[in-house]
């Protein structure tokens, strides 16, 4: 098998790039718009009647772990194409920042988010129209939303993943059926460097990582199907064992094990702002960003996520936890009231609480109101929005 690496070459991108998306949403602050986008995405690719389960932890990676990851995600190659001068003929604060620091010998951060209970990126390679990969990797920043089941394959989502790392690029593992409709790993990455030039030669902004094949008789760069696990866990795209419970020698937090569909991202050089990987405090901001967008989709079972820190690991829990509210929001509120509405425990119309239900929390379960029926499913469909 070949061994997976950038591609860099002249002429044409690898993918079309619109960031018009991207500059829609540029008034919110770098952790809003990059965990808003990816928790979406997850939530639309989960599979019926399920809810996204997400993992989301920040690895530092230092000593051999470091040179592993380096090696594998072919840094010595990046390394050139980052100092190449672009259009604006400097370079951008980030990447001069992630030179700087990679060179130096520092800590290298990375962001690992795992999603299951989702179809993950299966289908045609090249095809957008027909395939949730190629609608994915090859058309990333085109924001045309289609049927239902693509709902989070297109637009400003596919943009956020590249732009929270200070070398802009990330590597993506999805476990997805294949052409035999068999559960299959399958290998990835993307770069946007923006225009370059080596000398005369001009080089296209985008990159992919994978293999090379040749596409309507031009190099094009293909994804890597069942990739070497020695490689994967050099990238960090490996199986994790489950999370300790903060406060617990021996409870772990469920999660999906890797049998099931998903996809696993990691963000080298991740950044959203200065970052302690051992620090409550900055995971807390990432829990306290998923809690304002997400606290509705927390409540009615469409989504799980759990916050690990390599030093234990903690639900989003939008209900219960305290710590979740700052100056700006306090989901709690809001939350215990869906929540309880959904259990059947409160009457939306008159704001009282009533005998709970037995049922399950699901979006289904009806509400009991006062008024009419009209009116409760006036109720019911707002919910679902």
């Amino acid at each position: 098998m070949n061994k997976p690496t950038w591609h860099f070459r002249a002429g044409s991108a690898e993918y079309t790039a619109d960031d018009a998306g991207v500059r829609a949403l540029a008034g919110l602050a770098a952790p809003d718009i990059f965990f808003r986008e990816a928790l979406q995405n997850s939530i639309d690719e989960a599979t019926s009647g399920n809810p996204a389960f997400v993992r989301i932890s920040l690895i530092a990676l230092k000593g051999q772990e470091r040179e592993k990851f380096l090696k594998a995600f072919g840094w010595e190659q990046f390394r050139k194409q980052l100092q190449l001068q672009g259009i604006a003929g400097e370079q951008p604060p980030g990447r001069r920042r992630a030179l700087k620091a990679i060179d130096s010998g520092e800590d290298l951060l990375l962001l690992r988010y795992e999603d299951r209970g989702t179809r993950g990126l299966f289908g045609d390679e090249w095809n957008p129209r027909i395939s949730n990969f190629a609608s994915f990797f090859r058309t990333a920043g085109v924001g045309v939303k289609r049927e239902a089941n693509r709902a989070g394959s297109h637009g400003i989502g596919k943009q956020v993943w590249q732009s929270q790392s200070d070398i802009h690029a990330f590597l993506a593992l999805t476990r997805c059926n294949n052409a035999k409709d068999q559960l299959e790993n399958r290998l990835y990455g993307l770069t946007n460097l923006g225009t370059r030039f080596e000398g005369p030669k001009k080089l296209a902004p985008t990159a992919g990582f994978g293999i090379e094949k040749i596409l309507d008789g031009s190099p094009a760069t293909a994804s890597v199907w069942s990739p070497d696990r020695e490689l994967l866990r050099d990238l960090q795209l490996g199986d994790r064992s489950a999370p300790q419970e903060r406060g617990s020698k021996s409870a772990t937090i469920a999660f999906p094990d890797s049998s099931k569909p998903g996809t696993v991202f990691v963000v080298p050089a991740f950044q959203i702002g200065e970052i302690d990987t051992d620090s409550d405090d900055d995971h807390l901001l990432i829990a306290k960003v998923i809690a304002k967008w997400f606290w509705p989709a927390i409540c009615m079972n469409r989504l799980q996520v759990v916050i690990d820190s390599g030093r234990g690991a903690y639900e989003v829990d939008p209900v219960n936890d305290e710590r979740l509210s700052d100056s700006d929001f306090d989901p709690r509120p809001h939350a215990r009231v869906l929540k309880a509405a959904l259990e059947g425990q409160v009457n939306l119309v008159t704001g009282k609480f009533e005998a709970p239900k037995k049922a399950p929390l699901r979006w289904e379960i009806p509400i009991k109101a006062s008024r009419s029926e009209e009116h409760t499913s006036e109720l019911q469909s707002r919910l679902h929005l």
